[in-house]
């Protein structure tokens, strides 16, 4: 029977060995595919956050320069 994850793997024609062959490498295949789930996650994650921290940054300059100008006004 051939794989179920598309890697094309052939086990045999299904007596009983290459059918827990199959299943334990299904298994693998699906715990890469979780593992690669939130790495993915978490990547998106990171992108979600580090624009959120130069917006942070940016917002912080311009009230810094409005500062200094109102500063250099009332002098």
């Amino acid at each position: 029977g051939r794989c179920k994850c598309n890697c094309n793997l052939d086990f045999g024609s299904g007596d009983g060995s290459t059918e827990a062959q199959q299943q334990q490498h299904n298994r693998l295949q699906s715990r890469t595919d979780q593992r690669r789930g939130k790495k993915e996650a978490w990547t998106e994650e990171r992108k979600e956050r580090s624009k959120h921290t130069q917006a942070q940054a940016v917002k912080l300059f311009v009230r810094r320069g409005k500062k200094e100008a109102w500063t250099e006004e009332r002098k």
